[in-house]
């Protein structure tokens, strides 16, 4: 009785453990570059909005186009 209490109890742990790891976001600390000397911190970003980021770059006010580069952690 108590081995099938334990089975359940085990089975509805990694269950749940699953479904936290699967919800979990990716995120990143955002940047680009203006010169070798000179990065500058957008901030930090998660799942879609990074991926945008990381795809499209980003554009100033003077309308300069950067790449853009995420440590994701």
């Amino acid at each position: 009785m108590h081995s099938m209490v334990n089975k359940i109890i085990s089975f509805s742990f990694l269950v749940m453990l699953i479904v936290v790891m699967s919800a979990c976001s990716e995120c990143g600390s955002c940047h680009y570059v203006v010169s070798p000397e000179e990065e500058v911190e957008l901030g930090e970003y998660c799942d879609e909005k990074k991926d945008k980021l990381l795809n499209e770059g980003y554009t100033d006010s003077s309308g300069t186009y950067y790449e853009v580069v995420c440590h994701i952690h």
